[in-house]
C-alpha cells in the first residue's frame, strides 16, 4: 500500500493562539497534516479551565477538542530564555499565527517586521475576533 501524503505534510506551523479563534484555526491545519506547535504561557491556554474535564486539570472538553493533533510547549515569553525558543520554533517554521493584541505582540518582539527580520519567509498570521483594526490603528 502506497502512502498518500496529507495535503500539509511537511509544512510546521508555530501557533501563539488561544482562547477560541485561533486554536479551532490551527487545528484544522493540523487535520490537514500540518505539524502545529502550540506556545502557551506557564499558566496555559485560559480555554484550558472553562467546562469540567473529564478527569484531568486543564483538560476540559472544549480545550481538547480545538488543540487535538498538535504538539504543545509552555515558555514564558516575558522572559529572554522564552523568546529565544520562541524565534527558534519561528525560524524553524512555515507558517507563524498568533492571535496576541498588536501592542502587546511589538512589546515581546514578535510583530510582523520583527520576525521578517529573523524569518524572511515565514507565512505571518495576525488573527483577531473583534475589531483590532480600529483599536490598533489609535495606538
Amino acid at each position: 500500500m502506497t502512502h498518500t501524503p496529507a495535503m500539509l505534510e511537511g509544512i510546521r506551523i508555530a501557533d501563539l493562539t488561544s482562547v477560541i479563534f485561533g486554536p479551532y484555526c490551527t487545528e484544522m491545519l493540523a487535520e490537514l497534516g500540518a505539524d502545529v506547535v502550540k506556545v502557551e504561557a506557564p499558566s496555559g491556554d485560559t480555554l484550558r479551565i472553562l467546562g469540567r474535564p473529564a478527569k484531568t486539570a486543564g483538560m476540559g472538553k472544549l480545550h481538547m477538542t480545538i488543540n487535538r493533533g498538535k504538539r504543545s510547549v509552555s515558555w514564558d515569553l516575558k522572559t529572554e530564555q522564552g523568546r529565544g525558543k520562541l524565534r527558534r520554533l519561528i525560524g524553524a517554521s512555515d507558517v507563524f499565527i498568533h492571535s496576541v493584541r498588536g501592542d502587546a505582540i511589538r512589546k515581546l518582539g514578535f510583530d510582523y517586521e520583527s520576525v521578517r527580520s529573523f524569518a524572511p519567509e515565514i507565512v505571518y498570521v495576525h488573527c483577531t475576533g473583534f475589531d483590532s483594526a480600529r483599536r490598533d490603528a489609535r495606538l
